[in-house]
Protein backbone atom coordinates (compact mmCIF):
# COMPACT_ATOMS: atom_id res chain seq x y z
CA UNK A 1 0.00 0.00 0.00
CA UNK A 2 1.11 3.50 -0.94
CA UNK A 3 0.14 6.59 -0.74
CA UNK A 4 0.58 9.98 -2.18
CA UNK A 5 -0.57 13.32 -3.21
CA UNK A 6 2.16 12.86 -6.31
CA UNK A 7 -0.35 10.69 -7.81
CA UNK A 8 -3.27 12.99 -7.39
CA UNK A 9 -1.03 15.45 -9.18
CA UNK A 10 -0.13 13.12 -11.73
CA UNK A 11 -4.19 12.18 -12.64
CA UNK A 12 -5.33 16.00 -12.76
CA UNK A 13 -2.13 16.79 -15.62
CA UNK A 14 -3.71 14.14 -17.39
CA UNK A 15 -6.87 15.42 -17.22
CA UNK A 16 -7.13 17.14 -20.67
CA UNK A 17 -10.31 18.85 -19.97
CA UNK A 18 -8.47 19.98 -16.45
CA UNK A 19 -10.86 23.50 -15.58
CA UNK A 20 -12.40 25.05 -12.38
CA UNK A 21 -16.20 24.12 -11.83
CA UNK A 22 -18.96 23.70 -9.95
CA UNK A 23 -19.91 20.64 -7.64
CA UNK A 24 -21.47 19.22 -10.55
CA UNK A 25 -17.85 19.55 -12.80
CA UNK A 26 -19.61 21.86 -15.42
CA UNK A 27 -17.61 24.31 -17.99
CA UNK A 28 -14.66 21.66 -18.09
CA UNK A 29 -14.98 19.54 -21.41
CA UNK A 30 -17.34 20.23 -24.39
CA UNK A 31 -20.44 19.16 -23.80
CA UNK A 32 -21.58 16.52 -26.66
CA UNK A 33 -25.37 15.38 -24.85
CA UNK A 34 -27.05 16.62 -21.27
CA UNK A 35 -30.11 15.76 -19.83
CA UNK A 36 -31.34 17.85 -17.09
CA UNK A 37 -34.77 17.88 -15.01
CA UNK A 38 -35.71 18.95 -11.73
CA UNK A 39 -38.07 17.60 -8.63
CA UNK A 40 -39.86 19.59 -6.67
CA UNK A 41 -42.92 18.02 -5.73
CA UNK A 42 -41.66 17.44 -1.71
CA UNK A 43 -39.72 18.14 0.98
CA UNK A 44 -36.75 16.92 -0.66
CA UNK A 45 -36.54 18.73 -3.46
CA UNK A 46 -33.40 18.96 -5.78
CA UNK A 47 -32.09 19.14 -9.65
CA UNK A 48 -30.04 16.76 -11.53
CA UNK A 49 -28.49 16.02 -15.01
CA UNK A 50 -26.52 13.70 -16.72
CA UNK A 51 -23.44 14.26 -19.48
CA UNK A 52 -21.51 13.07 -22.30
CA UNK A 53 -18.54 15.60 -23.17
CA UNK A 54 -15.59 14.99 -25.34
CA UNK A 55 -12.43 13.54 -23.67
CA UNK A 56 -9.98 11.48 -25.52
CA UNK A 57 -9.31 9.52 -28.42
CA UNK A 58 -10.44 6.73 -26.31
CA UNK A 59 -13.18 7.61 -24.19
CA UNK A 60 -15.97 10.58 -23.51
CA UNK A 61 -16.41 11.58 -20.02
CA UNK A 62 -19.76 10.80 -18.46
CA UNK A 63 -21.13 12.61 -15.43
CA UNK A 64 -23.93 12.10 -13.76
CA UNK A 65 -25.02 14.38 -10.84
CA UNK A 66 -27.96 15.40 -8.17
CA UNK A 67 -28.08 18.87 -7.07
CA UNK A 68 -30.16 19.04 -3.36
CA UNK A 69 -32.07 22.32 -2.82
CA UNK A 70 -30.01 24.49 -0.09
CA UNK A 71 -33.42 25.03 1.73
CA UNK A 72 -34.05 21.11 2.02
CA UNK A 73 -34.83 20.23 5.64
CA UNK A 74 -32.41 17.86 6.45
CA UNK A 75 -30.04 15.87 4.67
CA UNK A 76 -31.22 13.27 1.47
CA UNK A 77 -30.06 10.03 0.76
CA UNK A 78 -30.11 9.45 -3.25
CA UNK A 79 -30.30 6.42 -5.80
CA UNK A 80 -29.47 7.22 -9.34
CA UNK A 81 -29.80 3.37 -11.61
CA UNK A 82 -32.95 1.05 -12.03
CA UNK A 83 -34.57 -1.79 -10.12
CA UNK A 84 -32.25 -4.68 -10.30
CA UNK A 85 -29.38 -2.30 -9.60
CA UNK A 86 -29.76 0.67 -8.25
CA UNK A 87 -26.57 2.59 -7.32
CA UNK A 88 -25.65 1.95 -11.30
CA UNK A 89 -24.75 5.49 -11.76
CA UNK A 90 -24.45 6.73 -8.16
CA UNK A 91 -25.31 6.18 -4.61
CA UNK A 92 -24.73 8.83 -1.73
CA UNK A 93 -25.62 11.74 0.94
CA UNK A 94 -26.21 15.26 -0.14
CA UNK A 95 -26.53 18.06 2.01
CA UNK A 96 -28.72 21.16 1.12
CA UNK A 97 -27.24 23.05 -1.00
CA UNK A 98 -24.80 20.63 -2.71
CA UNK A 99 -23.99 18.41 -5.53
CA UNK A 100 -22.78 15.18 -6.17
CA UNK A 101 -21.41 13.82 -8.99
CA UNK A 102 -19.83 10.66 -10.32
CA UNK A 103 -17.80 10.42 -13.51
CA UNK A 104 -17.13 7.58 -15.24
CA UNK A 105 -14.94 7.03 -19.00
CA UNK A 106 -15.70 4.89 -21.43
CA UNK A 107 -15.63 4.73 -25.30
CA UNK A 108 -18.51 2.43 -26.22
CA UNK A 109 -21.40 3.38 -28.06
CA UNK A 110 -23.74 5.79 -26.85
CA UNK A 111 -27.36 5.63 -25.28
CA UNK A 112 -29.99 7.30 -23.29
CA UNK A 113 -31.85 5.49 -21.11
CA UNK A 114 -35.10 4.74 -18.92
CA UNK A 115 -33.71 5.07 -15.55
CA UNK A 116 -34.56 6.44 -12.06
CA UNK A 117 -33.82 8.43 -8.98
CA UNK A 118 -34.97 7.58 -5.25
CA UNK A 119 -34.87 9.48 -2.71
CA UNK A 120 -35.39 10.48 1.05
CA UNK A 121 -34.34 12.44 3.62
CA UNK A 122 -32.35 10.63 6.79
CA UNK A 123 -35.26 11.11 9.62
CA UNK A 124 -37.78 9.30 7.42
CA UNK A 125 -37.96 5.96 5.95
CA UNK A 126 -40.30 7.16 2.64
CA UNK A 127 -38.55 6.42 -0.35
CA UNK A 128 -39.45 8.32 -3.25
CA UNK A 129 -38.85 7.45 -7.18
CA UNK A 130 -38.34 10.23 -9.93
CA UNK A 131 -38.26 8.19 -13.54
CA UNK A 132 -35.97 10.26 -15.97
CA UNK A 133 -34.09 9.31 -19.32
CA UNK A 134 -30.47 9.14 -18.42
CA UNK A 135 -27.77 9.51 -20.24
CA UNK A 136 -24.96 6.32 -21.26
CA UNK A 137 -22.81 4.33 -22.72
CA UNK A 138 -23.54 0.27 -23.90
CA UNK A 139 -21.04 -0.85 -21.51
CA UNK A 140 -22.03 1.38 -18.60
CA UNK A 141 -25.90 1.51 -19.26
CA UNK A 142 -25.60 -3.09 -19.45
CA UNK A 143 -26.07 -5.46 -17.34
CA UNK A 144 -23.17 -6.96 -15.15
CA UNK A 145 -21.62 -8.99 -18.30
CA UNK A 146 -17.96 -8.55 -20.01
CA UNK A 147 -17.96 -6.74 -23.06
CA UNK A 148 -17.03 -9.48 -25.62
CA UNK A 149 -14.22 -8.32 -28.18
CA UNK A 150 -15.54 -8.78 -31.89
CA UNK A 151 -13.87 -9.80 -34.57
CA UNK A 152 -11.08 -7.92 -36.86
CA UNK A 153 -8.78 -7.65 -39.46
CA UNK A 154 -5.45 -7.23 -38.21
CA UNK A 155 -3.33 -3.93 -39.55
CA UNK A 156 0.19 -4.03 -40.51
CA UNK A 157 2.95 -3.71 -37.45
CA UNK A 158 3.21 0.15 -36.64
CA UNK A 159 0.13 1.08 -38.49
CA UNK A 160 -2.48 3.54 -37.66
CA UNK A 161 -5.69 1.91 -35.52
CA UNK A 162 -8.15 1.37 -38.85
CA UNK A 163 -11.52 1.44 -38.79
CA UNK A 164 -12.23 -2.33 -37.65
CA UNK A 165 -10.69 -0.58 -34.15
CA UNK A 166 -13.11 3.03 -34.01
CA UNK A 167 -16.27 3.20 -33.37
CA UNK A 168 -18.79 5.38 -35.23
CA UNK A 169 -17.89 8.51 -33.28
CA UNK A 170 -13.88 7.57 -34.11
CA UNK A 171 -13.08 6.32 -30.63
CA UNK A 172 -10.36 3.87 -31.08
CA UNK A 173 -12.05 0.74 -28.85
CA UNK A 174 -9.63 -0.75 -26.66
CA UNK A 175 -10.66 -4.27 -26.37
CA UNK A 176 -10.91 -4.67 -30.09
CA UNK A 177 -6.81 -3.23 -30.74
CA UNK A 178 -5.82 -5.09 -27.72
CA UNK A 179 -6.21 -8.34 -29.67
CA UNK A 180 -3.55 -7.62 -32.18
CA UNK A 181 -0.70 -6.46 -29.82
CA UNK A 182 1.50 -4.77 -32.36
CA UNK A 183 -1.35 -2.16 -33.19
CA UNK A 184 -1.87 -1.72 -29.13
CA UNK A 185 1.95 -0.85 -28.45
CA UNK A 186 1.97 1.27 -31.42
CA UNK A 187 -1.40 3.62 -30.31
CA UNK A 188 -0.26 3.57 -26.13
CA UNK A 189 3.36 4.29 -27.52
CA UNK A 190 1.38 7.57 -28.99
CA UNK A 191 -0.69 8.20 -26.29
CA UNK A 192 1.45 7.13 -23.28
CA UNK A 193 -1.45 5.60 -21.46
CA UNK A 194 -5.00 5.16 -21.46
CA UNK A 195 -7.49 4.75 -18.90
CA UNK A 196 -11.09 3.03 -17.93
CA UNK A 197 -12.47 4.01 -14.79
CA UNK A 198 -14.71 6.35 -12.48
CA UNK A 199 -14.66 8.96 -9.96
CA UNK A 200 -17.59 9.26 -6.78
CA UNK A 201 -17.63 12.78 -4.56
CA UNK A 202 -18.65 11.08 -1.57
CA UNK A 203 -20.39 12.76 1.95
CA UNK A 204 -18.66 11.22 5.12
CA UNK A 205 -20.28 11.75 8.25
CA UNK A 206 -17.15 13.14 10.76
CA UNK A 207 -18.36 9.59 13.38
CA UNK A 208 -19.16 6.15 13.88
CA UNK A 209 -22.53 7.76 15.71
CA UNK A 210 -23.77 10.18 12.79
CA UNK A 211 -23.31 7.33 10.67
CA UNK A 212 -25.16 5.03 12.36
CA UNK A 213 -28.06 7.68 13.08
CA UNK A 214 -28.47 8.15 9.24
CA UNK A 215 -28.44 4.30 9.04
CA UNK A 216 -31.31 4.12 11.10
CA UNK A 217 -33.03 7.44 10.02
CA UNK A 218 -32.78 8.92 13.33
CA UNK A 219 -30.46 12.20 12.19
CA UNK A 220 -33.14 15.02 13.06
CA UNK A 221 -31.02 18.06 12.65
CA UNK A 222 -28.90 18.82 10.30
CA UNK A 223 -25.49 20.57 10.98
CA UNK A 224 -22.80 20.96 8.56
CA UNK A 225 -20.13 20.38 10.45
CA UNK A 226 -21.25 16.76 10.78
CA UNK A 227 -20.03 15.98 7.52
CA UNK A 228 -17.26 16.50 5.44
CA UNK A 229 -16.64 16.20 1.48
CA UNK A 230 -14.26 13.89 -0.52
CA UNK A 231 -13.69 12.32 -3.45
CA UNK A 232 -12.98 8.76 -4.17
CA UNK A 233 -11.64 6.98 -7.67
CA UNK A 234 -10.94 3.48 -8.90
CA UNK A 235 -8.90 3.52 -12.27
CA UNK A 236 -7.33 1.14 -14.84
CA UNK A 237 -4.81 2.08 -16.88
CA UNK A 238 -2.73 0.99 -19.85
CA UNK A 239 0.51 2.59 -20.19
CA UNK A 240 3.21 2.10 -22.53
CA UNK A 241 6.33 1.45 -20.11
CA UNK A 242 9.81 -0.07 -21.29
CA UNK A 243 8.34 -1.36 -24.53
CA UNK A 244 5.54 -3.48 -22.88
CA UNK A 245 1.79 -2.90 -21.92
CA UNK A 246 1.53 -2.29 -18.37
CA UNK A 247 -1.88 -2.98 -16.86
CA UNK A 248 -2.40 -1.10 -13.58
CA UNK A 249 -5.13 -0.42 -10.82
CA UNK A 250 -5.40 2.13 -8.31
CA UNK A 251 -7.74 3.50 -5.78
CA UNK A 252 -7.87 6.94 -4.24
CA UNK A 253 -9.35 9.13 -1.70
CA UNK A 254 -8.71 12.73 -1.25
CA UNK A 255 -10.37 15.94 0.12
CA UNK A 256 -13.39 17.23 -2.03
CA UNK A 257 -12.00 20.74 -0.65
CA UNK A 258 -8.83 23.07 -0.74
CA UNK A 259 -8.54 22.22 3.06
CA UNK A 260 -8.03 18.97 3.13
CA UNK A 261 -7.43 19.09 7.18
CA UNK A 262 -11.22 17.80 8.13
CA UNK A 263 -10.63 14.88 6.32
CA UNK A 264 -7.38 13.99 7.60
CA UNK A 265 -9.07 14.30 11.13
CA UNK A 266 -12.16 12.49 10.07
CA UNK A 267 -9.59 9.82 8.59
CA UNK A 268 -7.90 9.78 11.86
CA UNK A 269 -10.75 8.87 14.20
CA UNK A 270 -13.25 6.80 12.51
CA UNK A 271 -12.87 3.59 10.22
CA UNK A 272 -13.40 4.93 6.20
CA UNK A 273 -13.12 1.52 4.11
CA UNK A 274 -13.74 1.31 0.45
CA UNK A 275 -15.03 -2.17 -0.60
CA UNK A 276 -14.77 -3.49 -4.53
CA UNK A 277 -16.66 -6.11 -5.78
CA UNK A 278 -16.49 -7.88 -9.37
CA UNK A 279 -19.74 -8.25 -11.17
CA UNK A 280 -18.23 -10.89 -13.05
CA UNK A 281 -15.46 -13.80 -11.99
CA UNK A 282 -13.36 -12.54 -9.52
CA UNK A 283 -10.42 -13.58 -11.54
CA UNK A 284 -10.68 -10.55 -13.71
CA UNK A 285 -9.05 -8.86 -11.41
CA UNK A 286 -5.60 -9.26 -10.33
CA UNK A 287 -6.33 -8.05 -6.74
CA UNK A 288 -8.25 -9.02 -3.96
CA UNK A 289 -12.04 -9.17 -4.95
CA UNK A 290 -14.47 -8.20 -1.90
CA UNK A 291 -12.02 -6.63 -0.04
CA UNK A 292 -12.33 -3.76 2.51
CA UNK A 293 -9.67 -1.18 1.52
CA UNK A 294 -8.71 1.13 4.97
CA UNK A 295 -7.89 4.77 4.47
CA UNK A 296 -5.97 6.32 7.55
CA UNK A 297 -4.97 9.80 5.80
CA UNK A 298 -5.92 10.61 1.98
CA UNK A 299 -4.08 8.75 -0.42
CA UNK A 300 -3.88 6.05 -2.99
CA UNK A 301 -3.25 2.28 -3.26
CA UNK A 302 -1.47 0.90 -5.65
CA UNK A 303 -3.59 -2.50 -6.29
CA UNK A 304 -2.07 -4.09 -8.62
CA UNK A 305 0.66 -3.47 -11.64
CA UNK A 306 1.16 -6.31 -14.51
CA UNK A 307 2.48 -6.35 -18.06
CA UNK A 308 -0.49 -7.12 -20.00
CA UNK A 309 -0.17 -10.69 -21.21
CA UNK A 310 -3.13 -11.08 -23.63
CA UNK A 311 -6.07 -9.46 -24.58
CA UNK A 312 -8.43 -6.83 -23.00
CA UNK A 313 -12.24 -6.66 -21.93
CA UNK A 314 -14.41 -4.50 -19.92
CA UNK A 315 -15.30 -5.88 -16.30
CA UNK A 316 -17.62 -4.78 -14.45
CA UNK A 317 -17.22 -3.82 -10.51
CA UNK A 318 -18.98 -1.96 -7.72
CA UNK A 319 -17.29 0.42 -5.51
CA UNK A 320 -18.79 0.98 -1.82
CA UNK A 321 -17.81 3.35 0.54
CA UNK A 322 -18.24 2.65 4.33
CA UNK A 323 -18.04 5.14 7.69
CA UNK A 324 -17.69 2.94 10.56
CA UNK A 325 -19.09 0.13 8.54
CA UNK A 326 -22.23 2.20 7.51
CA UNK A 327 -22.51 2.29 4.02
CA UNK A 328 -22.81 5.79 2.57
CA UNK A 329 -22.28 6.05 -0.82
CA UNK A 330 -20.71 4.15 -3.87
CA UNK A 331 -21.38 3.10 -7.79
CA UNK A 332 -20.93 0.99 -10.66
CA UNK A 333 -17.73 1.40 -12.24
CA UNK A 334 -16.22 -0.42 -15.77
CA UNK A 335 -12.56 -1.46 -15.59
CA UNK A 336 -9.34 -2.82 -18.08
CA UNK A 337 -9.65 -6.56 -17.37
CA UNK A 338 -7.34 -8.77 -18.87
CA UNK A 339 -8.47 -12.04 -20.97
CA UNK A 340 -6.21 -15.13 -19.72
Amino acid sequence: MRFSALFAIAVLAHNPCLADADDCLRNQCPVLKIVPGQDRSGDVKFAFESRRERYDKANRKYVWCIEADRDNPNIAEFKWGLNTDPCKYLCGLIEPGRGSPAVKYDGSDPAELDRSIVYTRKNRDEWRMHPTKTVSSRTIGSAAQLALVLPIQFPAPGANPPRPFVNDEGLIQIDRLSSNRDALLAFLRQEKEVSAGGELTVTLPRSSAIANALKTNTYEKYDPADFVRAKTSLQSSLSYIGGLPMLAYNLTLFSDDKDSFRLETVLSQVSVEIGISPKTDSWFFPFPARKLFSFSRPGYIELSKTVLEGSIVHAPATLQVLVGGVDVGGFDVSLFAARP
